[in-house]
């Protein structure tokens, strides 16, 4: 399962450099490449905290989020390690599992809103159970977004863009 698992995760990550080199070559080459350098060069000051305990997963979503977004990830497998990045520098999002181990998701969005700058980070859930929640449960958590696994490499990056243009409101 180990060899499959790396053979999997190899093909995904070659799909998402093609189609970043491809939506890359297009935009360069589109009248309204300013627009998208200045786009990026706003996402590339941006650091994103993702949580999540499995390491392909990690793999996958760091690559889209720097290799499609443009941004900064700062990638831990628990929410103790999310925890202590914290408050070593700020995120600018956080993406997180709910199933983790220890300090589950649920526990680790009660201590964030705890803490007086931690309201002010929008968190994205990523996760398998992305239909448990209704949108006001969401909202008292003080979740922004859920997206379900498996996800689309460009909706994961659409959804961390609104996220982001959100908090700078």
């Amino acid at each position: 399962m180990e060899v499959w698992g790396e053979c999997y995760l190899q093909d995904r990550l070659l799909q998402i450099f093609v189609k970043t080199a491809f939506l890359q070559s297009s935009l360069v080459a589109h009248p309204k490449c300013a627009y998208w350098q200045n786009e990026m060069s706003t996402k590339l000051a941006k650091l994103i905290l993702l949580i999540d305990s499995e390491p392909y997963t990690r793999e996958v979503v760091q690559a889209c989020l720097s290799d499609l977004g443009g941004w900064n990830v700062q990638s831990v497998s628990s929410t103790q390690a999310g925890l202590e990045s914290l408050a070593i520098e700020p995120p600018d999002a956080i993406l997180l599992d709910i199933c983790l181990p220890g300090m589950n998701g649920m526990a680790f969005i009660q201590r964030l809103q705890d803490h007086p700058l931690g309201r002010s980070i929008p968190v994205i859930l990523l996760t398998t159970k992305a239909y448990w929640f209704t949108p006001l449960q969401l909202l008292k958590m003080g979740v922004v977004k859920t997206i379900a696994t498996p996800f689309n490499p460009l909706v994961l990056t659409d959804v961390v863009t609104q996220a982001l243009r959100q908090q700078e409101l």
